[in-house]
């Protein structure tokens, strides 16, 4: 068969992307590494409209994520989908109305808010061992603990402790929500949102119940600790700098973003050092050296070397935002190729992580990548973006998953059961069917 006329790169034709059909919609990672290791760095499916390229070469990643990112915008059907949920917070707003958002947003991530992070960690992880420890020598869900733990942490971090009970409810509402987006993004062609589909009436309770629960958060604010992240935006919503809309959306994309995404970078970790006695040891032992019978602190992050290169490692092989989308503002140009204006790239955190030109050996887990003093060539290591765009939580991210971590492989000894653990690409990737393993009390 004759390449389409629209294609100018190499990608897969018409019957390809048929036969492929099933491994697009349940196993699109895997697809997408496939396709760049049969066509390259710079791949175009055979999709006329808009004209759609995956991009994995790091300095051409670089380029639309950072270097040249001003052309390259969030106005894809990836982010508009998600703002079904979300609406238009920092994680789907687009260009000038991100740039707004982000200098109101920025100050609630100062240096207070993520060492505070910390003894929220703590918190939530020692509330996790207290829970594990009386299931000590059972099987145990450590998918489900770790949501628990995430959620512990965003609640208290966003609303305080006084509001940590009406996050629980944000959350369930949320993730009902974030099913009928990745059922949408499974399919190609959807009804329209006011047709009352059982799709489309799922989406409507889940933003019924998202906006009661944050107007209740948002009406009993006068109690909300003037450093959280629900004080400052609500401060904004009273001077008129936000609306009523922007801060629910701003406070809904905290909880999608700041949530599942490091419950499932935990899992994950938790999964691989599972199958590594040697490597649970090296962490017990770091972390015995540097707490030295107490809680973990704040100071005690930078002493955590081998337990980042662990998370760091982990979120590589199992990135949870395993794909990025921009949509070209005007024509450019991408390895040789023209790129016309409204074209689609594809980026893929699953895929760049696995470059053979970049990683060796990327398929094993190896944390002595991120010991080495030579660090990633930029656009090769994004677990949390690039450029201006990049996650405005990492920091929060790391020190949330980096303590909980190592304080994990403290207190237990985490042994794998014989049921297969499976990469689910839902809006983060997650473990299939949850992730049972077997826990020892060292």
């Amino acid at each position: 068969m004759t390449k389409p006329p629209f294609m100018n790169a190499p990608g897969p034709e018409p019957a390809e992307m048929l036969s492929n059909f099933r491994n697009i919609r349940f196993a699109a990672p895997d697809f997408l590494g496939h396709m760049q290791q049969k066509y390259g760095d710079i791949v175009q499916f055979s999709i006329p409209k808009p004209l759609t390229y995956l991009v994995s070469d790091p300095t051409w990643v670089d380029y639309v994520l950072r270097v040249n990112a001003k052309n390259f915008g969030k106005a894809t059907i990836q982010y508009r989908t998600l703002a079904l949920v979300t609406g238009y917070g920092l994680l789907a707003a687009d260009s000038a109305a991100w740039r707004e958002q982000r200098k109101v947003v920025q100050p609630a991530f100062h240096h207070d808010l993520v060492a505070e992070v910390v003894s929220h960690s703590v918190a939530a992880t020692n509330e996790v061992i207290e829970n594990i420890s009386n299931k000590a020598n059972e099987v145990v869900d450590l998918d489900h603990e770790m949501m628990e733990l995430a959620l512990n942490v965003v609640g208290t971090s966003l609303f305080g402790a006084d509001f940590r009970n009406k996050s629980n409810k944000i959350v369930s509402a949320t993730l009902s929500g974030l099913d009928v987006v990745v059922s949408r993004a499974r399919t190609p062609i959807f009804p329209p949102n006011w047709l009352p589909t059982p799709l489309n009436l799922k989406l409507q309770r889940a933003n019924k119940v998202l906006t009661k629960a944050v107007d209740k958060v948002i009406d009993g604010a006068a109690s909300a600790p003037k450093n959280s992240i629900a004080g400052l935006l609500v401060e904004q919503l009273r001077i008129g700098s936000f609306n009523r809309k922007q801060v629910r959306d701003e406070l809904v994309t905290f909880i999608v973003a700041g949530h599942e995404t490091v419950a499932s970078a935990l899992s994950w970790a938790l999964h691989l050092i599972s199958r590594s006695p040697e490597i649970q040891q090296q962490l017990a032992d770091e972390a015995n050296r540097i707490y030295s019978g107490r809680n973990p602190e704040f100071n005690d992050y930078q002493n955590l070397v081998f337990a980042q290169a662990v998370f760091n490692e982990a979120m590589r092989l199992y990135p949870p935002a395993w794909i990025i989308t921009r949509a070209a503002i005007t024509d450019d140009v991408i390895a040789g190729i023209e790129i016309k204006a409204g074209s689609l790239i594809v980026i893929s955190p699953w895929v760049v992580h696995r470059n053979l030109a970049v990683w060796s050996n990327p398929e094993e887990f190896n944390p002595d990548r991120f010991l080495k003093d030579l660090k990633p060539i930029a656009g090769s290591f994004i677990p949390f973006g690039l450029g201006n765009r990049m996650c405005i939580g990492r920091d929060f991210a790391m020190f949330e998953g980096v303590t909980a971590l190592s304080m994990l492989a403290q207190r237990f000894e985490f042994t794998p059961t014989k049921q297969r653990v499976n990469p689910l690409p839902s809006v983060t990737v997650r473990p299939k069917s949850g992730l049972p393993m077997e826990i020892k009390i060292r």
